[in-house]
């Protein structure tokens, strides 16, 4: 008897093992009709209906997937490897373009002078630290400390030149990144700016992370992971990196502040100190490739130029400056043409701080005035601009010569697109 029972359920278990294994083949080779839960998902529309129009669930919007080579559900590693690249770089060895970067360290430090420094390094395309520099339009959401911003920004431009018209977008307050709404608020403004200046932004700058989390928790895993959600909605838009300035915690030892989720998240963390005037950044993740050497850097004190203390006394501030720190070139210049960008700067400069409305062209004579204090001679002064100019192809790719006057080619190329 106890045979027969045995046998009876040997063919139970083969028939349901059967049973199962016909509705794996099917449900491997069939799309699904059973209900999957809804994702918000970022969209750059304008109008989006309220809850009270809404007859039906509204889908979200998700976009299309890139064509496959074939349907089939594996792919040979040859193929698989087949387009691979570098990864593009926007700081070389520092920042990569398309990637989200925490910069971590204490209060005072010195995070938001560093992240400004490659801020404005990317959007004039000069070198940091020696290293090159991808250029491309900047957004800094800061949610704190403006009229310090204002005074940073005007003295790294009285010591490296100006920022041009359109390539740095500050924004007027902090903002809820936690928020689908407010998210999509940004997201919207800054396609419209990308559409009208014809550029996309290389880097998104969020100085601080707890300025822009609302009253979501930090420490909450849920919190944080709809922060990085959103922020990864962005990042996939224009491909951009992101920039997270944050907070360490009570001991700086044990990283960021609040939920271990943001560690998690980024591609690249560093962790930022200060000892004796002395700044050390050092890299305390790096997901994809070797952790590179620590970079030593200090803040130098800088009087500003237009602008005084009601009592006359003047106003100071800092800029970045690294250790044995390489002069900042703009893309390859070298040798004379080097030269002659400084003092077109330094022309530029002089006007801004006569007028905050500066002229687009400047006169030749008065940036060859300049060149020539830096030890440029006349022949090659007016070989710059009239001959050679396959020799100087680089500068003449950054400067725009017409009769007398001289000018930015990206100022000129806004002014006729406007």
């Amino acid at each position: 008897m106890e045979a027969k029972n045995l046998l009876e359920k040997a063919v139970r278990d083969l028939q349901e093992s059967r049973s199962a294994k016909q509705r794996a083949q099917v449900a491997w080779a069939s799309p699904t009709d059973e209900p999957r839960e809804e994702v918000e998902q970022l969209s750059l529309d304008d109008e989006s209906p309220s809850k009270e129009e809404k007859t039906e669930p509204v889908k979200p919007e998700i976009p299309e997937p890139k064509p496959r080579r074939s349907n089939a559900i594996f792919e040979d590693v040859g193929i698989f490897c087949a387009e691979m690249s570098a990864p593009p770089q926007l700081v070389d060895g520092v920042l990569e373009e398309d990637s989200v970067v925490a910069l971590v360290g204490p209060p005072n430090c010195g995070k938001s002078f560093l992240a400004l420094d490659w801020a404005c390094s990317i959007a004039t395309g000069l070198s940091w630290q020696g290293r090159a520099v991808a250029e491309g339009p900047v957004v800094y959401l800061a949610g704190e400390g403006r009229p310090g911003l204002q005074r940073r920004l005007s003295a790294w431009q009285q010591q490296f030149g100006i920022i041009s018209p359109n390539r740095m977008q500050i924004s007027t307050k902090g903002a809820d990144l936690t928020d689908l709404e407010s998210v999509k608020a940004i997201a919207r403004s800054l396609e419209k700016i990308a559409e009208r200046n014809g550029e996309e932004p290389k880097l998104i700058v969020i100085d601080t992370v707890a300025r822009h989390f609302g009253e979501s928790d930090e420490n909450s895993t849920r919190d944080m992971n709809k922060f990085i959600g959103l922020l990864d909605e962005l990042r996939r838009i224009w491909s951009c990196a992101i920039l997270l300035v944050h907070h360490s915690g009570k001991d700086a030892a044990r990283g960021a502040r609040g939920s271990t989720a943001l560690r998690g998240a980024v591609d690249v963390e560093y962790a930022l100190g200060s000892t004796d005037g002395v700044m050390t950044l050092s890299c305390t993740k790096s997901k994809d490739s070797a952790i590179p050497d620590a970079i030593l850097m200090e803040l130098r004190e800088v009087t500003l130029e237009n602008v005084v203390k009601p009592c006359g006394s003047p106003v100071t501030t800092c800029v970045l400056q690294g250790a044995d720190e390489a002069p900042r070139t703009k893309g390859g210049l070298s040798g004379n043409a080097l030269l002659f960008w400084e003092a077109f700067l330094e022309v530029e400069r002089a006007a801004r701080l006569q007028s905050e409305n500066a002229p687009i062209w400047f006169l030749v004579r008065a940036v060859n005035e300049y060149a020539r204090k830096k030890g440029v001679s006349k022949p090659t002064l007016s070989n710059i601009r009239n001959n050679y100019r396959e020799v100087y192809n680089e500068l003449h790719e950054l400067l725009n010569f017409q009769g007398e006057h001289v000018a930015r080619v990206s100022s000129t190329e806004s002014s006729t697109s406007a």
